[in-house]
């Protein structure tokens, strides 16, 4: 239901804003290497829950800028394979990422809303996902003790 123009779902009595993240774990559980890392806004156990890889990223980050010094931090620490954000109109995060040779290769949807990007260093077309079916089918396979739990040791 919209909140404020503003996708939202009721989670066990709590009101959370789909930002796209179960669909994106879904197609990344399904096409991404195992040992893949990525980088995203989302805080770090949260992304590893549901993108199902090594997330690198930090807790809390709300500014652009404190985002983009957490990407350069990660880039000398980790070879980054994929990059999962959330859709804040981040023009300065978009193209540095861009500069660094990412490329858009899933766009996460919502009732036409984009809701965030999968970039990758593979050049293709954007595959568009819709989190209507993409959710379900990650509640479907995904949503079960064994497989949310990863060990990355």
């Amino acid at each position: 239901s919209p909140f404020f123009g503003v996708p939202v779902n009721l989670h066990f009595g709590t009101v959370g804003t789909n930002t796209g993240i179960k669909s994106a774990g879904y197609w990344l559980r399904e096409h991404a290497d195992k040992n893949a890392v990525i980088f995203s806004d989302h805080e770090q156990f949260v992304g590893e829950y549901y993108l199902g890889r090594r997330v690198v990223g930090s807790l809390d980050l709300f500014l652009e800028v404190e985002v983009i010094s957490d990407y350069e931090s990660a880039l000398n620490k980790s070879v980054i394979d994929y990059v999962y954000l959330r859709e804040n109109n981040w023009r300065a995060l978009k193209q540095r990422i861009i500069a660094d040779g990412f490329s858009p290769i899933v766009l996460i949807m919502r009732n036409n809303d984009l809701l965030g990007i999968i970039y990758s260093k593979k050049v293709q077309k954007p595959f568009i996902i819709d989190t209507e079916k993409f959710d379900d089918l990650f509640d479907k396979k995904y949503a079960n003790i064994n497989s949310l739990f990863v060990d990355y040791s």
